[in-house]
């Protein structure tokens, strides 16, 4: 690792809470310095703006709870793996894939570090940051259903905009857009798939009998459709009531289940054969897509299209699980800011791979 880069997190390795925060009043009217500990970071009126707006406009990246605080219907979350998520509910649904289901939760480990800020006079904002986390994964879903805990950095980058006058029920600053980073080992099969069997058994369940695939018509006359959204680009807007919905079964069909799983089986595990996109992809027409959406389909039947062997569409008009974007992360993210993660992961523990997976040891 370059020594510069780690002189670079020296500097940025700050921590966004539990800072002793010197309030003059009411942000972000008047600017004052926060603590001097942050003075190689918020150094400017703009940017001091920016720090006291997101840290008192409530909310908690861990908190899905919050995050209808500061995301509207249009912000968007883009992973370079998984594909980009719309409105508030739509980007906590995304959170919740590691809160149940494969994943039983995200941990926190230390510090969230501030990397770098910037702010400008148009109440424009843009922060990054990097954390640990541990995912202790399911046992169900582990080889000999050990103890599994995955430890990995997090990157982000959030686009922000200050209101600098939030009347009753408005939001002190609005997310356009939220890039999250991962490292890649996080959607390959070293992670995603510890136990093909259960994980096939997983997502035919949820087709069969979360979702209602009877197995008898061919899917290709069974496509859901539905009429594309024109209010709202949230994309977990429920159906309009005309939509048809797949038609559910009484009992588990074990007919239904055969020829899932047979489709299942017949689809790669992940990523993409271009040697130009090396990533695991996760977004295309995979086995990964499928259990990533099946965690989803459980809770919200508007995803039961995505994990369909057809391209079928959902409530939106869209197709999912079909055909990858292969985003890049350089698509997301300068190569300085990439430079930043790979630092930061060094600087928490988990080197220039930013993950450990642990078997046989629980987080």
């Amino acid at each position: 690792m370059n020594s510069s880069n780690y002189a670079l997190i020296a500097i940025f390795a700050l921590v966004l809470s539990n800072l002793p925060i010197i309030v003059c009043a009411q942000p972000p009217v008047p600017p004052c310095p926060p603590d001097p500990s942050l003075a190689t970071i918020v150094d400017t009126p703009e940017k001091y703006n920016c720090f006291y707006a997101l840290a008192f406009s409530g909310f908690d990246s861990a908190d899905a709870s919050t995050y209808s605080t500061v995301f509207s219907d249009d912000s968007v979350q883009n992973v370079a793996q998984t594909g980009q998520y719309v409105g508030s509910e739509g980007i906590a649904e995304y959170f919740s894939w590691v809160k149940g289901g494969i994943s039983m939760d995200f941990i926190q480990v230390g510090p969230q570090l501030i990397l770098d800020m910037t702010g400008t006079t148009q109440q424009q904002c843009v922060i990054i940051t990097a954390e640990r986390r541990h995912l202790p994964l399911n046992p169900l879903y582990t080889n000999d259903n050990q103890d599994v805990c995955v430890e990995v950095t997090i990157g982000a980058s959030l686009l922000y905009t200050i209101n600098p006058t939030p009347g009753p029920g408005q939001r002190p600053i609005t997310v356009s857009t939220t890039n999250t980073w991962i490292p890649d080992g996080l959607s390959s099969s070293t992670v995603l798939r510890q136990n093909p069997e259960a994980l096939a058994e997983y997502v035919c369940d949820t087709i069969v009998n979360s979702c209602g695939y009877d197995g008898k018509k061919p899917e290709g006359e069974r496509k859901l459709k539905a009429p594309k959204k024109t209010k709202s680009p949230n994309k977990n807007t429920k159906a309009p009531k005309k939509t048809k919905a797949l038609k559910k079964t009484k009992a588990p069909n074990a007919s239904a289940m055969d020829t899932c799983l047979a489709n299942y089986y017949a689809l790669p595990d992940n990523g993409v054969d271009d040697p130009d996109f090396p990533l695991a992809y996760i977004d295309g027409n995979s086995q990964g897509c499928r259990v990533l959406h099946s965690v989803f389909a459980r809770t919200n039947p508007d995803h039961c299209p995505h994990i369909s062997f057809e391209a079928d569409e959902d409530v939106n008009g869209l197709v999912k699980c079909r055909k990858s974007k292969k985003t890049l992360p350089s698509d997301l993210f300068t190569q300085q800011q990439l430079g930043m993660f790979i630092a930061a992961s060094n600087m928490l523990g988990l080197g220039d791979t930013a993950i450990n997976v642990n078997v046989g040891i629980s987080c």
